[in-house]
This record gives structure tokens, sequence and C-alpha cells, in this order.
């Protein structure tokens, strides 16, 4: 993307893209292309020279292939210049005295001493075969020209490497062993100004590389940071090392002995649910990625409303709908369902209702007419009758895949024996089977309803929205594929021909992450998306963006309060947003 006024608007995708051919590569970014750009360089001294890393997703056979790619006119046209099967390719680096002098790697090393036109892999240089290596990150220092810290993380293996070359990236020798980041987070940062400075992250933490004058050891640094460190990078003068985490921003100013959150002003929680209670005070709750989950009273003063209540991992959340000081929180990674009876003060302890395997997001519902009773989806439903105290299954899903879990979880409003329940994963093929069901005596007997639903053949269900005015009137979103991004049924997924496609006017990247019929007007259906908040009305029939504001970013979940008309959007990145509806 490009922006031509510092930022504040945004065009894209930018440019003409070729293969190393010359070949034009027509729909280069078309959804779903699976590729992610990595990292951007400017050369120095040239505003127009660029490069810029890519890596894409193979499902056959699988692997992450790594391309680079050059422009030489600021964006308008790219040319491949270097591409490597299942590279896994991540970082890019120039050399800070030779800025023609380029460096990128993710499972090998490849150097280019010409601006990224043409590249040399290391092969001989001491680093450890690519079969051995998950991913490699680099770091250089202007404070030893030529030297370059490379941190290999070693495939099946819970530690990794440093290893230094003092001669521009032609021989490296091993210096340190660390436990090991997975390669997905992996960071390493050289100070500018102190060639000896080097941070890198290892398991969850920030970690320091120490140089005692014969051998270099690793030390912890990172207290007072939070978990699952991202990057980290020093300011220009090396006087500042900064660390992105799943907490938000920090700042060391004393070689990493303290450290304070750098983050006020940056709304970047990750939100995976949202809900508002439907009376009284205004509340509302949400589980984030890594960081709790938290409440907002809107009855406190001040810019500070919202509250930390849980900590952990913090997922499905809900109030009940008649009871405010009643409050249920999901922590997906530790298999634990707590209650508050206090309005989220106190919490109970684990109330699970089994220890067996689930979705990373493991679905949770109430009851709408029932609020005692909850429901808990793992490969099996799971039901109470009194909060959580005691669970028994409901029903029988050995129809479905035992390698599926459940991802969603609705009973329709005005009659609890009519439910549905959706499981994970696609399909493959072009009639699925086994990816969403329907009961209509409370679970005793469960039909498959996934004939005919095209979406889930080559992408993954991720939310059932039920017409609180019409139990028949049932929609489905979907994930993961370019085509089908809602599906609709008018008779409760059953009969002839039960399905039709929803998803005009969604854009091929808005993958749809929850969908909610609007409570007071049924035939309005609002739509989380990967890009957005989206309308749907029965005419015209087709989906428009939704309200002013709200960045172009991940939305997660939404929840509705009727009385006033309040909208609130949960988004993967931007914290909580909300906009007030007729």
């Amino acid at each position: 993307m490009k922006s031509p006024d510092g930022g504040k608007t945004w065009k894209g995708p930018i440019g003409n893209w070729y293969d190393d051919s010359g070949k034009l590569l027509n729909d280069f970014w078309k959804f779903p292309s699976g590729k992610v750009v990595r990292k951007l360089l400017a050369l120095q001294g040239s505003v127009t020279t660029l490069l810029t890393i890519v890596y894409s997703y193979n499902n056959s056979p699988k692997g992450f292939d790594g391309f680079v790619f050059r422009s030489t006119d600021g964006g308008m046209n790219w040319t491949m210049t270097l591409r490597v099967a299942d590279g896994y390719l991540k970082d890019l680096e120039k050399e800070p005295a030779r800025q023609q002098t380029v460096y990128s790697c993710g499972r090998s090393l490849f150097k280019s001493e010409d601006g990224g036109m043409t590249w040399k892999k290391n092969t001989l240089g001491g680093l450890p075969p690519d079969s051995m290596v998950a991913r490699i990150e680099l770091a250089l220092t202007a404070a030893f020209p030529g030297r370059l810290y490379a941190l290999v993380v070693l495939k099946n293996a819970k530690f990794s490497e440093l290893y230094i070359s003092n001669d521009h990236g032609e021989h490296f020798a091993t210096s340190a062993s660390a436990p090991a980041s997975p390669e997905w987070r992996t960071a390493l940062a050289a100070s500018p100004a102190d060639a000896s400075l080097i941070f890198f992250s290892s398991g969850n933490k920030v970690n320091r590389f120490v140089y005692d004058g014969n051998t270099w050891k690793y030390k912890y640094t990172g207290a007072g940071v939070h978990d699952d460190i991202h990057d980290l990078t020093f300011d220009p003068e090396g006087k500042k090392i900064f660390a992105s985490s799943d907490g938000g921003l920090y700042v060391s100013s004393d070689s990493g002995s303290s450290w304070n959150f750098s983050g006020e002003g940056i709304n970047s929680a990750e939100c995976w649910s949202i809900s508002m209670t439907r009376s009284g005070p205004l509340k509302i709750i949400s589980g984030l990625q890594d960081c709790g989950t938290i409440i907002y009273y809107d009855t406190l003063s001040g810019a500070n409303k919202w509250k930390i209540t849980r900590g952990g991992d913090g997922m499905a959340v809900a109030f009940d709908p008649n009871d405010t000081k009643i409050v249920y929180a999901n922590d997906g990674n530790n298999n634990i369902l707590s209650r508050s009876d206090d309005g989220g003060i106190t919490w109970s302890g684990n109330l699970a209702a089994s220890r067996g395997h689930a979705a990373y997001l493991r679905p949770f519902c109430i009851d709408p007419n029932r609020p005692e009773v909850i429901y808990s989806g793992y490969h099996d439903l799971f039901r109470s009758y009194d909060r959580g105290k005691s669970w028994q299954k409901a029903g029988d899903f050995s129809i479905a895949s035992p390698y599926d879990w459940m991802i969603d979880i609705r009973v329709a409003q005005g009659d609890s024996e009519r439910m549905y329940v959706a499981f994970n994963n696609a399909a493959w093929k072009e009639n699925p089977t086994g990816k969403l069901f329907r009961t209509d005596n409370g679970g005793v007997d469960w039909k498959d309803i996934s004939g005919g639903l095209l979406g889930a053949g080559y992408s993954q269900i991720t939310c059932i929205a039920v017409n609180p005015e019409n139990k028949d009137d049932i929609s489905i979103g979907f994930r993961g594929g370019g085509k089908f991004k809602a599906m609709q049924s008018m008779s409760g997924g059953l009969g002839n021909n039960p399905w039709k496609d929803i998803s005009e006017g969604l854009d091929d990247d808005a993958d749809v992450n929850c969908l909610m019929y609007d409570p007071v007007n049924s035939g309005r259906i609002f739509a989380g998306t990967h890009i957005g908040v989206f309308v749907r009305m029965a005419n015209p029939g087709k989906w428009s963006a939704y309200g002013k504001g709200l960045p172009r970013v991940m939305v997660s979940a939404l929840d509705i309060r009727p009385n006033p008309g309040i909208l609130v959007a949960g988004t993967h990145g931007n914290g909580v947003w909300r906009v007030p509806i007729k």
C-alpha cells in the first residue's frame, strides 16, 4: 500500500508485479493469494529504489515459498529477483555502511552486492543446512561494519543458536545457544552504537546476549515486558530498545535493566469476543488475545473506564440477558470457563465441561429463552442446566469427523429445542458433509444440513446467525475462500436447494468472522469481516460498508444493545469500537 499524505490515506495494492522471467503476474494480490509482505526497504540515497520480501503459503506441496521483489520507480513496477521454494523468507536487511549490500533469509541466507538485483546463497559459511533450520533472523550494526548476527531457530528443537560473521556474511561461527521462540515470532536486534548489545526473543520473553571477553552467553532481561515478543528494534542512536508484544509496546533506556510500557494512545487490543448488558448502566466485556478479559463501565468517570477482570487468554464472553450481574468468561488455551455473579468483580473456579480437545476459540452460548442453560462446544456439545455446575452431552456427533471441533453454537430465540452447531475445517469437496447440524428436539437427534452449503466445501465456517423472528432464517459466514463469504437458508437448511449465496457486496478479502441479525429490525444483518463492518438488507440484497471512522481492520465480534441502539465491534488489533444505530 502507499500513502501520498504521510499516512492519512492509503491506496493499493500498488504496482505491477513481474516474475523472474519478466511475465506480468495478473491479480498478484487477489484474495485468497496467501501472500504476506514481511518487510520493505528503501536503499540509502534513493526514494525510488525499494526492496520487499514476500512469502506465500502453498497447500500442495505444503510450504512457504519466499520471494524478493525490486522496484526502481517508487513501487509502480516490481520485478522478482529471488525465488526460494519453501524458503520461509521473512527477513531483509541492508549493511549500514554499504547500502548496496543486502541480505535476505528464511531457512537459508542470501546476499546481494548490487542492491538486490542478483543474489548468492551462503552454502559454505558455517550455518546449518536448510533441512535443520526453521527460521533465521538477522541483525547488523553500524558499530561493527561487516558483522552479522544470525539467530537460527532449529527444526524440532527447543533451542536456537547465535551465529556471528565478521566478514560480511561469508563465514559464520556458532557463538551461543538459548531457548527458542516459535519461528513465527522470532526477533533479533543489535545496537547501532554498541556491537555487544544484542537483544532477542527467547521463549515468550526478551533476552540479551552478553559477551564477557571470551564467550557469549544469554540472560533474561525482559522483566516488566508482556509475553510473546514479535519485534525488537533500537532507535537510530542506540539509546533505546523497543519491544512489541501481545500486550503492546515497551521501551528500555538502560540496556534492558528496566522496561516501561510505551503504548499509551496506541489502540492495539486484540479482541476475540464482545458482549453488552441489555439493561441498566452500559457494560461491555471482551476477551483479549493473551491479555485476559476486560470490562467497560460507562458509569466510571474519566478516560479509564476499562478494567482488567481476568488474566490468561480471553476468549468467549457473555452477559446473562436478564441479570447484568451474571457474566461468563472463557480462556481458550487453558480450557477454563468461569462465571461471575457480581458483575465481574469475583469469579468462580473452573466450570469447564470437559478436558478434551476443542477449537482455539472454543464456542460458548447462553440459551436466550432460559438463561440458566448454557452450552460449551468441543467435538461434542455439552449443556448445563445450572449455569455450569454440572454438564451433560447434548447429542451424538460421531457422524462428524473426529478431527473437527465445534466453532459455533446457536439456540433459536423462542424455541430452545431448535439449535444449530458448526464444525471447523473445510470439507474440500463439492458437496460438503459433516460441517453444519440442526436439532429440533433439544439435541436428541441431529440432522446434517451441510448439503448445498458450498462455502463450507472450500473454506472454513466461522459463525452462525439465527433470525430472532424466524428460526428457519439462518446465515453462515466463511473464512479462507475467494468466492463464498456468506450463505443463507430460509428453511433451516432443509429441503431442495436450501442455501443461497449472499456474498454480493463483500470484497474478495472480506472474510466473514461474525454475523448478527438486528434484534429490532430482523430484515437487517451485520457482518464483522477482515476489513470492517458491513450491513445487508433484504432489499437491495447486497452488503455495504457500515458506519464511519472504523479503520480497515479485522472485526472478530459484534453485539447490539437495542435500547438505546448501540452496535459494538471487537477488532483484532484496534480495540473496541461503537456506533449508534437506529
